[in-house]
Parts: C-alpha cells; structure tokens; sequence
C-alpha cells in the first residue's frame, strides 16, 4: 500500500469512528416522551380501532379489569413521533406513530423496545374492527376475551405474533393479512367466526394456524412467493387443499393419511360428506408443510 492510500484509509477509518462515536452520542441523549389516552367505549357498537404504526412495537389485548379502555405511546422524540385520538362518537381509537429517519432494528430483543412502544387495552368482551397498516415493525396481539366484528393487517416490514385464544361467534365474515417482508405467526384462528381468509405474502415466512372450537364451513387463501409456509388444520374436520407451486423449487409436505389427486389433497375420502375447510395454497420458493393438529 502507497503512502497516499494508507493516507487516504486513515481519514476513512476516522470519518468512521466519528459517525459512531456521533450516533452514540445521539442514542445517549434520547428525549423520552409519553402519550397516554384513556377512554370508555359504547359496548353496544364495535369499537374501531385504526392504528397506523411506523417502527417500533405495537402490544394489544384485554384490559385486566374494567369497563375502560387505554392507550399510551412511549416513544423517543429525537427519533420517532405520533399522536392518539379517541372520538367518543364514532367509537374510534386512532394511533399514528412516525419514524423520522430509516431505522429497520425492531422485535422483542431490540433497542426499538424503549424507543418507540405502543400499548392498546380494550376491555374484555368488547366488539373490535381492528385495522394495522404497519410500514416496519413488531406486533404482539393477543385476543384472549376479545371478540372481532373486522379484523385487517398490513405489514410492509416486520413481524406480527398473535393469538386468538377465545371462540368468538360474531359477524366477523373476512380476515386479511397482507405481508411483504418478514414473519407471521397467527395461532387460534378458527376460534373466530370468519368465512374467509386472505394471507398474502411477497417474501418470509408464514405460520397459520387455523384450529379452534368454532364448527363453520371456510375457505382460506395462503400465498407465499418466497420463503417458508406453515399451515395447522384442525384433525377432526374435513379439509380439501389445492396447493400451487413453482416446480420443483417448493416442497410440499403433508400428513401420511390424506388423500393426494394431482394438486389436490383431501383428509379423509371425498365421498365421507361436505368438506369443512377449502384451501387454497400458493407457494413460489420455500417449503409448503401441512399439518394437522
């Protein structure tokens, strides 16, 4: 190496450590803030829940106690921003939070965690429309003792973990999760009231499970274009699966017991009466494994 290149790699090697030592200094100077919203929802009417989330984590559930629902943000204001607003009228919570800058390290483990949180609590029993458009981030949402009149999820960049827990026979008639980039695990599902169910992904992995205690005829369309593909069925229905993929670039997985016609799968005989649950699964790259539990 010349002198002029060791030079020139010395003033790299410094610019660089200044921009660390910079950003440091930034994340050790947070300016913390809180923004808290408490409300008493119409239990006669669903309440709407809007949120509209970029980065940071999202937490959403029951109430302990009580007929009051409540909200807070916690958020760093060097970073991130927002705002909450309860109209009494329209029975409506709406939560905005903003990311000023790009900054793409969320979940459970990551700095975001005390950056930018955001806690919903709804009082047990109520009616939720829950809409999530989220552009990056990490939602915990549990439904233990909520039920759902509408239920929509849009991630651009992130992961959502979320359980549904409680049988819940509402007018719930469609559940659309929508996923770009990263992961989905959604347990319980067939505890609530829905006829059809739309799961659409670009590029990560999916893990849907769509046992629970509610009897209904359904039909569910999973697409997966890159990555890998879970899909639990209840053991004690009767399942007919169309499953697509790319050739050979997906493997497809599937209980000993079921029935396969070309693209077709069945878990039981096609002749033993109506069939409980239609899939339809669309794999592009990955693997695709059924199972039944």
């Amino acid at each position: 190496m010349t002198e002029s290149e060791q030079r020139a790699l010395k003033a790299f090697l410094i610019t660089v450590l200044l921009l660390l030592t910079a950003t440091s200094l930034v994340f050790a100077q947070a300016d913390p803030a809180e923004i808290t919203k408490t409300f008493r929802p119409d239990s006669r009417r669903p309440i709407k829940i809007d949120v509209r989330m970029e980065g940071g984590e999202l937490h959403f559930s029951a109430v302990p106690r009580g007929a009051e629902g409540r909200a807070r943000y916690r958020y760093d204001q060097k970073r991130f921003g927002g705002e909450l607003r309860w109209d009494q009228e329209e029975n409506a919570l709406v939560a905005i939070t903003d990311m000023h800058g790009l900054h793409v390290e969320s979940g459970p483990d990551s700095t975001d965690r005390s950056e930018s949180s955001l806690e919903i609590l709804i009082p047990r029993g109520a009616l939720v429309e829950l809409d999530l458009n989220v552009k990056w981030g990490y939602i915990k949402l549990d439904g233990e003792d909520l039920r759902f009149d509408a239920l929509a999820v849009d991630i651009t960049g992130g992961e959502l973990i979320a359980d549904f827990p409680t049988q819940a026979e509402t007018g719930l008639r469609r559940i659309d999760l929508e996923l770009s980039m990263g992961e989905m695990d959604v347990k319980g599902l067939g505890n609530l009231s829905w006829e059809t169910l739309d799961v659409n992904g670009a590029m990560g992995s999916l893990d849907i499970d769509l046992t629970g205690g509610l009897e209904m005829t359904r039909r569910a369309t999973i697409d997966l274009e890159i990555g890998e593909m879970t899909v639990t069925v209840p053991a004690d229905r009767r399942v007919e699966a169309r499953v697509s993929k790319w050739g050979f670039l997906a493997n497809v997985d599937y209980p000993d017991s079921w029935e396969r016609d070309g693209r077709y799968l069945y878990s039981r005989r096609r002749d033993e009466g109506r069939i409980d649950l239609f899939l339809d699964i669309q794999g592009g790259i990955g693997d695709i494994t059924i199972r039944q539990r």
